[in-house]
């Protein structure tokens, strides 16, 4: 028998491929892309427009991508660095790290997966927004309007999100 097959009491579930490594580079700028295990691209998603009632647009439909980031410290940062220190720190190497986050943002940003959105909590010139699987966790998107996206903030195994559901990914 293969390697390759998963077992579980004595039956065979399933034909398991050999995990897709995605080529790290050796050194990351902040605004570098990783590479989605379930798209095989850089979009994780896709949120469809976000809407308070029916008049107020909060943001246009945009694609979502996980960004190499930065950590500046506890609570503060963006993208994959900042998701590692905060929230993988037991994992060690940074391909692994890598591979386990971006496979981790990809459960998250699942079609139909909705989009929370705290009015109150929204910081000056910048729209910040919620998906929530609840048997996954969170994750934190920020749209960045000069760039027509959305990029992860942070995300981590959790089920706390503010606001009402304004869209969701499609």
């Amino acid at each position: 028998m293969a390697a390759d097959v998963v077992y579980k009491r004595r039956k065979v579930l399933v034909d398991a491929p050999p995990p897709v490594r995605m080529e790290l580079p050796t050194t990351w700028a902040d605004n570098d892309l990783l590479i989605s295990p379930q798209t095989k691209s850089t979009v994780f998603g896709n949120v469809s427009a976000l809407r308070l009632g029916r008049d107020q647009i909060i943001a246009p439909a945009a694609p979502v991508y996980l960004r190499c980031g930065a950590h500046f410290g506890a609570n503060w940062g963006f993208g994959f660095r900042h998701i590692w220190v905060e929230h993988f720190s037991h994992v060690q190497d940074r391909d692994e790290a890598a591979h386990q986050i971006s496979a981790f943002v990809a459960q998250l940003m699942k079609k139909d997966t909705p989009i929370h959105y705290d009015q109150d909590s929204q910081e000056e010139g910048r729209t910040k927004a919620t998906a929530l699987r609840v048997l996954v966790g969170l994750a934190v998107i920020e749209y960045l309007p000069m760039e027509c996206l959305w990029s992860v903030v942070t995300a981590y195994r959790g089920r706390n999100t503010k606001g009402p559901a304004v869209g969701s990914l499609v």
